[in-house]
């Protein structure tokens, strides 16, 4: 396990919660401390690895027919969980909170992992030497 990768992850969960909180009225950051966005971060991460891709798996035909919108869902249902797990340091009001709060989650995500380079490149740098016939 890569623990620099692992840090990194952390710390853009909890920059990506700060700033969804920061956008949406309907979710709340009950202490506003650097200790509750990194217990939260925490959380979301561990959430995000261990839950999330079984209830993908289990969405997969949903996903090819809403073309990867029902993501958005599953990142909300992560915050739902997150909040029910943590209702102490979180709080999200109806499930119109929580899909807006998915979709800025992910996208954001999405956004703070490409701009720090952790995604991996789709296509190898390396240059392969051409053969000839």
């Amino acid at each position: 396990m890569n623990w620099k990768l692992m840090i990194m992850r952390v710390l853009v969960n909890g920059v990506a919660i700060a700033i969804t909180v920061l956008l949406l009225p309907g979710i709340k950051v009950v202490d506003n401390r650097l200790l509750t966005y990194l217990i939260l971060a925490i959380a979301l991460g561990l959430l995000n690895a261990f839950v999330k891709p079984l209830v993908q798996i289990l969405t997969l035909p949903l996903l090819f027919v809403t073309s990867g919108l029902v993501i958005v869902f599953i990142n909300a249902a992560m915050l739902l969980l997150l909040e029910w797990l943590l209702p102490e340091l979180l709080w999200i009001r109806g499930l119109a909170g929580a899909l807006a709060g998915g979709a800025i989650l992910g996208f954001l995500g999405i956004l703070l992992e490409n701009l720090l380079g952790m995604t991996p490149p789709i296509i190898d740098d390396v240059s392969t030497p051409a053969t000839e016939a």
